[in-house]
């Protein structure tokens, strides 16, 4: 579910601290638990995105993470 908050986030702005904040409040989830979730998801490469040394790039999906983002949303199985 995270991923496809990303997809449909990805403004070219937004660091890994700032899209959590957002969908944190989105999905009424602990801020920390979608960091943890994003820094998964960068390490496992579906996103690219910043980390301790280097700060404030924004974040995006990774080819592998778009294709996974769109097959999930046309599978619709994480809304069953």
């Amino acid at each position: 579910m995270i991923l496809i908050e990303v997809y449909e986030n990805q403004n070219g702005k937004d660091t890994m601290t700032s899209l959590a904040k957002k969908i944190s409040r989105k999905l009424n989830l602990p801020e920390s638990t979608v960091k943890w979730n994003l820094r998964l998801l960068r390490d496992a490469g579906l996103i690219e995105a910043g980390s301790i040394s280097e700060r404030n790039v924004p974040v995006k999906l990774s080819r592998a993470g778009l294709l996974l983002a769109k097959i999930l949303m046309r599978s619709n199985w994480f809304f069953k």
